[in-house]
């Protein structure tokens, strides 16, 4: 066998075991979940999530990494109870401190597998920008479900003489988020890298657009 066939098989081979681990890159993890103000997944694993932020500040001086352990999904707004109290739905007979204090109380359990999706996109809003990844359609559609399921279970444990339904929440989650939520993490911005720097509400409408 001549060495050109030889390196031209060679070259193919390494380009077939690139592609392969390309496909091979997980990009799914579980979370768990607490409600801290916002109701939030802490994520288990988050090694691809580190390595494409690393990979974007380096060439985006602008912008300030989320720190390693601040990564996360938020699942619902920190405001999700005022929302109810507001449309006469809940919490009636409780102050906004309250209201906070009893969510914290609720717990939730661990989120199995989601999936996310990997290209970059900058959201800009309110003064702020920052960039995000999000998590796959069918993932997003699980979070969706489970919020609305677990939330709606522990404010009816915890209320059986008021209960909410499905439809209550999200009519008050919609209001407060002006919308549906697109579930994702947002890994720099162009802050100090807190994450409360970052762009909350990346599914309203000239918001968002895909680097």
């Amino acid at each position: 066998m001549s060495k050109s066939k030889m390196k031209l098989i060679m070259e193919s081979w390494r380009s077939f075991l690139s592609e392969a681990d390309d496909k091979q890159e997980t990009r799914n993890t579980a979370g768990n979940v607490v409600a801290q103000g916002i109701i939030a997944a802490k994520l288990e694993n988050k090694d691809f999530l580190i390595k494409q932020r690393d990979e974007f500040i380096k060439n985006n001086e602008e912008y300030t990494a989320v720190p390693d352990d601040k990564l996360h999904i938020t699942l619902l707004h920190q405001n999700l109870g005022k929302q109810l109290k507001t449309d006469g739905l809940a919490f009636a007979d409780l102050s906004n401190s309250k209201i906070a204090k009893e969510i914290r109380s609720y717990k939730f359990p661990n989120i199995e597998t989601v999936t996310f999706e990997k290209d970059i996109y900058v959201a800009a809003a309110g003064g702020k920008k920052s960039v995000y990844v999000k998590v796959d359609s069918s993932s997003n559609t699980k979070l969706e479900d489970y919020i609305v399921k677990h939330f709606v279970e522990q404010y009816n444990q915890k209320n059986p003489d008021k209960t909410i339904k499905p439809e209550d929440f999200k009519k008050a989650r919609n209001t407060i988020e002006e919308g549906k939520r697109i579930f994702h993490v947002s890994l720099a911005n162009t802050g100090t890298g807190k994450p409360g720097e970052s762009v909350a509400l990346v599914h309203v409408e000239g918001v968002s657009k895909k680097l």
